[in-house]
């Protein structure tokens, strides 16, 4: 990526020390193609699929399969499951002429019920756990940020159950998953016991933001200011799952099925991420989060050699950008490359190559590129290693 070629221009604002990390996002991760509408800019989706990637990983390694799902849901269908009160109904986003009958995807637990229902799915083929990363649409009248918009990024599942022991053992088993995704993201959280429908819910503390909870744990009678982020959700405790049933192998008898839902917000864990990771310098996003392991510096002259160095630093799997800002100051640049959480920055001029870390510590200097683009090879190798 070339810094300088993108809609996105990236600059470190002068009042980073007191500016709130929601506003810091703006034109650097995401803008509003809309009021409504976020558009994510090359680092902010590098981030996102960094983030994706660890809901990926540690799915796998908990055997959740991942599917895809439709961006649409026919509005009978919805209204089958979880009673909707007026203010869901509101939020739900309706379409019009010949897809009146339809809605943009706001929650898919009945879509997944009516599929098992219709196949009259054996019972002996559960536990059923799924995940999948979709957008979701919801009508919000006040978007603020990438914290509420009409249009938000979300990981989710579902796990079918037979019985509902069965589902207290799926319940621990989701639990456990969340745990390690959010420990492998790094994110802190605060768990509380949830109360209607839910079974627990996640939350990150917040200190300049303006999302205000009551959270009963903390204290019952006055609001904190937390983001919430993630929940487990019992589908059918608050609602009339009979019809959805699954098939007894043996007696041909029919059976009620127990449906866990999961959801994680991708956009909060997002601000979550960069709030947590936000130092003086800028956003410090540990290797396997940041959006590049290396910015490649120089003067116009040596553009040629640093698309050069990007192409042998990608076949090591190393992420870099160019930074071909040449308008811009020596120092603002290295301060850009400190800003979006680069772990080195790399400067080259006249065949020579200076390798600086994060923290101002060089690592190479005044060595031929050959030798330094090693250098940051070995350095990835042992990073592995750990």
């Amino acid at each position: 990526m070339m810094l300088s070629n993108q809609m996105f221009e990236i600059n470190k604002p002068s009042n980073f020390s007191s500016a709130p990390t929601s506003s810091l996002l703006k034109k650097f991760i995401y803008d509003f193609n809309d009021p409504n509408i976020p558009v994510f800019s090359p680092i902010g989706t590098a981030i996102f699929n960094n983030i994706e990637n660890v809901f990926r990983t540690v799915t796998s390694k908990y055997g959740i399969d991942e599917i895809r799902i439709p961006m649409i849901m026919g509005t009978e269908l919805l209204r089958r499951g979880q009673p909707l009160g007026e203010l869901f109904e509101r939020k739900l986003m309706s379409l019009s002429g010949n897809m009146s009958h339809y809605h943009l995807m706001t929650t898919p637990e009945t879509l997944f019920l009516n599929m098992a229902s219709k196949d009259n799915l054996p019972a002996s083929r559960l536990p059923i756990n799924y995940y999948f990363i979709s957008d979701f649409c919801r009508d919000m009248p006040d978007p603020k940020h990438i914290l509420r918009t009409k249009q938000f990024r979300v990981f989710a599942g579902v796990s079918l159950d037979k019985s509902a022991e069965d589902r207290i053992k799926t319940e621990k088993h989701l639990l456990d998953m969340l745990h390690d995704t959010f420990s492998c993201l790094g994110v802190p959280f605060h768990t509380e016991p949830g109360s209607s429908g839910f079974t627990c819910e996640y939350f990150y503390m917040l200190s300049k933001e303006n999302e205000n909870y009551i959270i009963p744990s903390i204290d019952p009678k006055k609001k904190t200011k937390a983001l919430s982020f993630a929940m487990i959700y019992d589908y059918g405790k608050e609602c009339d799952t009979s019809q959805f049933t699954c098939i007894d192998p043996i007696t041909g008898s029919k059976n009620k099925m127990f449906i866990t839902s999961y959801a994680i917000s991708t956009q909060r864990v997002l601000y979550n991420i960069m709030d947590y990771y936000r130092d003086s310098k800028g956003f410090g996003l540990p290797e396997h989060l940041r959006p590049c392991d290396v910015v490649l510096i120089s003067g116009p002259q040596d553009i040629d050699t640093l698309v050069e160095i990007k192409k042998n630093l990608n076949k090591s799997g190393i992420k870099s950008y160019i930074d071909n800002c040449f308008n811009k100051p020596h120092a603002k640049r290295l301060e850009t490359a400190d800003y979006i959480g680069s772990g080195h920055k790399a400067i080259v001029k006249n065949g020579k190559i200076n390798i600086i870390d994060r923290n101002g510590t060089p690592c190479v200097m005044h060595t031929d590129i050959s030798t330094g683009v090693s250098t940051l090879k070995q350095a990835k190798l042992l990073q592995k290693a750990k």
